[in-house]
């Protein structure tokens, strides 16, 4: 099967092909069909079964989608113009005015807009580097937003507003990421390349010789929670098949891994009751300047993500540091009432890890600490418990609370946790 395709079911074709579409999230236009199990095929037998048929949905190559895109942004154009009171063009500009100060405000402070009215109607133009966001991989996202500013432009008023909207240099921005010139540059030096990522059709996953998705769904939030998870799952998935291909673990501890994998949802959902207490002790400290992350092993790049889901969103600085080299360097900078988040989830690294933690304690410094382990008596002030599981998967449920708290410090400081200052999706430059 290609990489740009799934398999859908339905009970008839017409529902097996509406399914496929509602997964991939285009329309019918942007893909190509193939029946591959028909009812009028089925045996005799087969009628005492649900009816079930099945189709391979493709997309369409970048060029049909290109074309398939002009199309759908030009389709306003050809319909027959109709002409609008003066009146009407005006309170139809001060509509969109309103409504594109608000919406692009979100965007970043390069993404402007301009307005050119005639007869007929509006033309919108939107400029600016974070506007890449509006555009996606669909034809159809320019169409869905020109739709939305045209109910805009009409509301309240007794004629039809046509509104055309443009998005300056699109196909341009579309494909400069920065992942995308990575993959180039390793596939010129001759590298195999295996692309994860979520969002099927994307333009890194038609660079690459292999591609995984992790179907997580679309993720609005600038800050990625699902989407990292997800990919962190799926590397691990990764990782036991090439350990079985190459026989480089032993069965019964592969065997085990797959069973906590399996368990993960559960496990995270026991997380997720940890949200209370975090969100008490975000309370404490969103007003905090710096905040700190301590971990070793596996746990320090959970410490990492961490603190970055913190400065991201809550815009508090914050350090991640492996905490073996805590005495070399970053004590300095503890100092009374600085926060300190211990991450502990290796049993074997455990006894060591008490040990930074209590040495930042004696300096004054508040505590949170993320743990499956049963800690010793110790005097850390708040203490969040999470499933314990393998060690290799520790990473997937220990973020969980660190999400939790990034999430609730922002919210406490009134800020847009979805949409931060200065970010976006798409990274286009350097």
């Amino acid at each position: 099967m290609p990489k740009n395709s799934i398999i859908s079911e339905g009970n008839t074709t017409n529902e097996a092909i509406e399914n496929g579409l509602k997964i991939l999230n285009v329309s019918k236009n942007m893909v190509n069909v193939k029946v591959l199990e028909n009812e009028q095929k089925r045996s005799f037998f087969s009628i005492l079964a649900p009816r079930v048929v099945k189709v391979e949905l493709t997309l369409k190559e970048e060029s049909e989608r290109e074309e398939s895109e002009e199309r759908v942004h030009e389709k306003h154009i050809k319909k027959e113009k109709q002409p609008v009171s003066n009146e009407n063009i005006e309170k139809a500009e001060e509509n969109v005015k309103v409504f594109l100060d608000t919406f692009l405000k979100q965007l970043g402070n390069d993404t402007k807009y301009d307005i050119k009215k005639d007869n007929y109607g509006l033309e919108v133009t939107i400029e600016g580097e974070d506007a890449a966001i509006l555009i996606g991989y669909r034809g159809e996202t320019l169409y869905a937003l020109q739709t939305l500013i045209s109910s805009v432009a009409g509301k309240n008023l007794d004629e039809k507003i046509r509104v055309l909207l443009d998005i300056g240099n699109y196909k341009e921005k579309r494909e400069k990421t920065l992942e995308n010139l990575a993959l180039k540059l390793a596939k010129s030096k001759g590298a195999i390349t295996l692309a994860i990522s979520n969002v099927i059709g994307s333009s890194i996953t038609r660079e690459a010789d292999y591609c995984i998705y992790t179907h997580a769904g679309p993720e609005i939030a600038v800050a990625s929670t699902k989407a990292y998870t997800s990919q962190v799952v799926l590397l691990d998935i990764l990782a036991v098949y090439f350990a079985e291909i190459l026989g480089t673990t032993p069965i019964l501890q592969l065997q085990n891994i797959k069973k906590e994998i399996l368990a993960l949802p559960a496990k995270i959902d026991e997380a997720l009751k940890c949200s209370d207490r975090i969100k008490t002790f975000a309370n404490k400290i969103y007003q905090e300047k710096d905040i700190f992350f301590l971990g070793r092993g596996a746990d320090y790049n959970t410490a990492l993500e961490g603190s970055l889901k913190l400065k991201e969103i809550s815009y508090i600085h914050s350090e991640a540091y492996a905490a073996g080299e805590l005495k070399h360097g970053p004590i300095a900078l503890i100092e009374n009432g600085i926060t300190v988040i211990g991450i502990m989830t290796d049993k074997l690294l455990v006894e060591k890890s008490i040990s930074n933690l209590q040495e930042v304690i004696t300096r004054g410094a508040k505590t949170l600490v993320v743990t499956n382990q049963n800690l010793p008596a110790n005097n850390f002030e708040t203490i969040i418990t999470v499933p314990d599981t393998d060690t290799l998967l520790s990473p997937i449920l220990a973020i969980v609370p660190l999400q939790l708290l990034a999430y609730f410090i922002s919210k406490e400081k009134g800020l847009d946790v979805d949409k931060p200052r200065n970010l976006a999706k798409s990274v286009t430059v350097e």
